[in-house]
């Protein structure tokens, strides 16, 4: 029983990480094109893993 779970948690720690590894920054963005965002930050929230 032991093995499974540990087997059973390495899988789920493994799929986590390729799912969030497969999307590439120059499908979602284009570096040669520049962008000015104008405004005022009235927030700023850190998320620490």
């Amino acid at each position: 029983m032991k093995v499974r779970t540990v087997v059973l948690g390495f899988a789920l720690l493994s799929f986590g990480n390729a799912s969030q590894a497969h999307h590439s920054y120059a499908a979602e963005f284009d570096r040669d094109k520049s962008m000015t965002i104008e405004g005022v930050v009235t927030e700023v929230w850190f998320k620490c893993q």
